[in-house]
């Protein structure tokens, strides 16, 4: 995760350089070269908050099982932990799937101009 917030500043700090290297040399900017570069800073992006979102889910379902491994008395057994286990665990695959499916549909409305609904429609069906 580190390493992807260090490649989406590095490739802005890329963009700034370059521009003000071909400024100051004369030459002409060349826009789709910035254009391909701004594309991969976004690109980039995407991944992070797909990673994030991965993590995020991972320890919000492990939560409950950390938890339960604490001493007692140390947070309060307000929640029966057992309950929470037991819904929390399952449903990791089904955030995943959520997660997954859901960078697939960005992806297919990206290259195909269309809505959310209709990209989601091509990819299940």
């Amino acid at each position: 995760l580190a390493m992807v917030v260090c490649r989406i500043a590095c490739t802005a700090r890329n963009i700034k350089s370059y521009t003000r290297f071909m400024e100051s040399q004369g030459f002409g900017i060349d826009e789709a070269h910035i254009q391909r570069m701004k594309a991969r800073q976004h690109e980039t992006k995407v991944v992070l908050i797909q990673a994030t979102a991965y993590i995020a889910v991972l320890v919000l379902t492990l939560f409950s099982t950390i938890i339960t491994k604490m001493p007692d008395g140390a947070i309060g057994r307000a929640i029966n932990e057992n309950m929470s286990e037991l819904i929390l665990l399952p449903l990791q695959g089904v955030f995943n799937l959520l997660i997954f499916v859901g960078h697939k549909v960005y992806a297919y409305c990206r290259t195909n101009d269309c809505s959310i609904s209709y990209a989601l429609w091509q990819i299940l069906c």
